[in-house]
């Protein structure tokens, strides 16, 4: 067999012959195994009319636009010449001749030159990807770029919509408007110096890659640039920047914006509230508006009912407030005889937040809160001169006039924002007490926001149809609209007796209860109790990243197993570990299943390889390991610098920890308890008095006996089974694996396929019958010794003595070419 002399050429290199003849041979031995392997990919399952049919569209599929013309054009004159030819005028026939053959050789190397582009993967775009690079950079060379979409709107009936919304606004209180206005209007100040410290802070001048430019053109690569130049060439930027805030004038480019339309997922564009406005301002005023924002934080602070737009703030603390709160309001730590618990938990959405502002309330709230003169001014500024264009379909739009709210995009917007609730909505909230929840430490849960996203527990029906009626009158007051249609009411409840739908009534309609068990809330589904919605929610996004794998990995062919692994990081693994700081302290099996089945894809395996072995290959933890770092890094920054409500959270999950065993702070004793740490740290009670020094100290060993659990689980689980050689191969964890080898558009997958075979003469023998595996008799024995020949009885293959020394040097010289970091360049086997 083809298959046979190939195993034997290449144990031949392997033993006496150099690297070039032994990289070669591998390659054919490679090729071989492909079409022989027992082991088969599910996804190539067809016959052979279905696979030559998709290798001919996979061919035409290939042609670039310069290809397929030069085709076109060849067909033409070919079609020309057999008519000149038809009507015997020679001269001309022998110059169509000449054209025509021409044509076709320019079109026969324009197609070569598609093909060698093809097969090279585009390596040009993942040459740069070697070890040690960035994967956010590295998916970003590889993925697909998304083309524009506009839907069916215009930029007449965006521009009115903007014009609307930026002119106009939402219903509010005009007397108390057109007061502050003219307040506003006539307000005087003198000229203050900006403070040094804010000039120079590295916050302000923390730049950033690929952001939008503005209409002047500038970008913030330039300022980058501007920084290396010259000292005097920055002193002159800060001056520019020191005299606009002090005597609150912009340049005369810096003023406006420019809004792109882009169209909302799943949207038609029949609206311009089917499009997202985005605010692509001048990287100067952006420096500008981030100075303002400095000045203002050292004079006000939002409430701690506001996570967003803070510094080490994330959606999973307010996540884990609304865990526990739900969890105080049914499962009381003192005793209840209620026979029906209930906790409503309302989300309200207002449309259109940022641009419905109103800037002369948010002038006279910037009052209130003790704001600066000199700042309120150069915010004045700012949204006095502001003017927007609208950008689509390729077309500019002419300016608008914007007179209500703030840009979105802007350094000072969000802060802005954040004043403009604090300031009315937030204060009239707090005076409702009926059925309010509470969690330890008297900590009253009246209001949850992340940024504009906003939420309201309550134990009571009527508790939550008056924080409603206090949300709506202030909101309307101020010039803000709640939008019915997204908002929504989530009741959880517990017990056996009846109970009454809720019901929330508005000025404007009603909030039914709504049919979900759970609350979305942040990309986060909670439950009452436990976590399979969300679970289930991420196997969902897990399987269409992983099958979003399949393209791109055969788009570029040329990328070795390194590369894949870490694009798989990139886009699976990370999307897997969301929310993981609340339920990463289980492990969930259904969820390791999922990232199997993605997994098969990355390693070429099929369907019945165990992740234990591709794991191994791959040189990647499982997954639950991952997920308990990141529930333990976020401990430590609930202890370091949790608000007043993350401590309540933590306080009440301790608490119920100790009475009723369940619950977070549970769950995280039974991960100690499981890896054997928890005794070491002094029990239960040590554990409950934490503070952030003894949080750290414990991490580092916490995450060493987990992948040490991690690696003993896995060798365990192949030196029982079938994969017992992957040991022999890959003896260590650290061990050095066939990562940065690149060996054509086949060998790569053959290449994993083979390393993640049971034995080596299943492929090299040819026996594929689906037979028991002590049935199979080794049939290389066979013919080299005969039966029972010397006293060699028949054997099975998993018997093989001369089988397994024969895998173990394949393996440990091939190991030793496709090694990572073996050498300077990747390792490259064209076949």
């Amino acid at each position: 067999m083809a298959i046979q002399a190939a195993a034997h050429e290449m144990l031949r290199q392997l033993e006496h012959g150099n690297k070039v003849n032994a990289e070669r041979s591998i390659a054919n031995w490679l090729q071989a195994v492909e079409g022989l392997s027992i082991v088969r990919w599910r996804s190539t399952h067809q016959n052979e009319a279905n696979t030559a049919t998709s290798s001919r569209h996979k061919s035409i599929s290939i042609k670039s636009t310069r290809t397929k013309a030069l085709e076109q054009q060849l067909i033409l004159l070919k079609r020309r010449w057999r008519r000149t030819q038809a009507q015997l005028d020679v001269q001309a026939t022998m110059v169509l001749r000449k054209s025509m053959l021409l044509a076709k050789q320019t079109a026969a190397k324009s197609w070569k030159r598609d093909q060698r582009r093809h097969e090279r993967g585009d390596w040009r775009l993942i040459e740069s990807m070697r070890p040690g690079a960035r994967l956010t950079s590295m998916w970003r060379q590889v993925r697909n770029k998304k083309s524009d979409v506009f839907g069916c709107g215009t930029m007449a009936m965006i521009e009115d919509g903007v014009r609307q919304v930026a002119q106009t606004g939402f219903k509010h209180n005009q007397l108390e408007s057109e007061a502050w206005a003219g307040e506003m209007h006539d307000m005087t100040t003198e000229a203050v110096d900006i403070d040094d410290t804010i000039i120079k802070s590295k916050e302000l001048w923390k730049l950033k890659y690929d952001k939008a430019m503005g209409e002047d053109g500038w970008c913030e690569e330039m300022l980058m640039l501007l920084q290396k130049l010259d000292v005097e060439v920055v002193d002159d930027l800060h001056n520019m920047m020191r005299l606009a805030f002090k005597y609150a004038v912009l340049p005369r480019y810096q003023r406006g914006a420019l809004l792109k339309a882009v169209l909302k997922p799943g949207k038609m564009g029949t609206s311009h509230n089917e499009y997202r406005k985005l605010s692509l301002m001048s990287v100067i005023r952006k420096q500008i508006e981030k100075m303002g924002s400095l000045t203002m934080r050292r004079y006000w602070t939002a409430g701690e009912y506001q996570a967003g737009f803070k510094k080490g703030k994330r959606t999973v603390g307010r996540i884990f407030v609304l865990l526990a709160t739900v969890a105080a309001a049914l499962w009381p730590l003192e005793d209840s005889t209620h026979p029906v618990r209930e906790c409503g938990v309302l989300l309200v959405d207002f449309e259109q937040f940022f641009d419905t502002l109103r800037q002369e309330r948010l002038f006279k709230k910037m009052q209130n809160a003790g704001i600066p003169v000199s700042v309120i001014s150069l915010w004045r500024e700012l949204s006095r001169t502001h003017r927007v264009r609208v950008i689509f379909k390729g077309e500019v739009g002419k300016p608008i006039v914007v007179l209500v709210g703030v840009p979105q995009g802007s350094g000072w917007s969000p802060e802005l924002a954040t004043l403009y609730v604090d300031f009315g909505l937030a204060g009239e909230l707090e005076t409702v007490s009926h059925g309010v929840v509470e969690l330890a430490g008297e900590c009253k849960v009246h209001l949850l926001m992340f940024a504009d996203d906003l939420l309201t527990p309550n134990r009571l029906n009527s508790g939550a149809q008056q924080q409603f009626a206090a949300i709506e009158r202030v909101s309307e007051e101020d010039g803000l609209q709640i939008s019915y249609k997204k908002s929504e009411l989530i009741v959880f409840r517990i017990g056996d007796g009846p109970h009454v739908p809720w019901t929330i009534t508005g000025n404007r309609g009603i909030i039914n209860e709504s049919d979900n068990k759970y609350a979305k809330y942040l990309g986060f589904f909670a439950e009452a109790r436990g976590y399979d919605q969300h679970i289930q929610y991420l196997i969902k996004r897990m399987d269409a990243a992983g099958g979003g794998l399949v393209p791109l990995f055969a788009e570029h062919e040329q990328m070795n197993a390194f590369m894949r692994r870490e694009i798989y990081q990139a886009k699976v693994r990370s999307m897997a570990l969301q929310g993981a700081e609340i339920w990463g302290w289980r492990r969930h099996h259904k969820l390791e299943r999922a990232e199997g089945r993605s997994f098969r894809i990355l390693t070429r395996a099929h369907g019945r390889t165990r992740i234990e072995a591709m794991l191994w290959l791959m040189g990647l933890l499982p997954l639950w390991t991952h997920a308990a770092r990141q529930a333990f890094v976020f401990l430590i920054s609930v202890l370091r610098n949790g608000d007043k409500f993350e401590k309540a959270a933590l306080t009440h999950w301790q608490t119920t920890s100790s009475l009723q065993k369940w619950g977070w702070f549970h769950e995280m004793l039974t991960a100690f308890q499981e890896v054997g740490i928890l005794i070491d740290m002094g029990g239960e009670d040590a554990v409950n008095n934490w503070t952030y020094q003894d949080a750290t100290h414990w991490q580092s060993k916490f995450l060493t006996l987990c992948n040490n659990k991690a690696h003993a689980d896995i060798t365990t689980t192949l030196i029982n089974g079938k994969y017992s050689f992957m040991v022999s191969l890959l003896p260590l964890f650290s061990s050095p694996r066939p990562l940065s080898g690149s060996t054509g558009t086949k060998s790569h997958r053959a290449l994993c396929r083979w390393f993640l075979s049971s034995h080596l003469l299943e492929i090299e023998t040819g026996r594929y019958a689906r037979i028991t595996r002590e049935r199979r008799w080794c049939r290389r024995c066979y013919l080299s010794l005969g039966i029972r020949v010397l006293g060699d009885e028949a054997h099975a293959l998993q018997y093989c003595l001369r089988g397994a020394e024969s895998r173990s040097l394949i393996s440990r010289h091939m190991v030793e070419l496709f090694q990572r970091g073996g050498s300077k360049s990747h390792l490259e086997i064209v076949s």
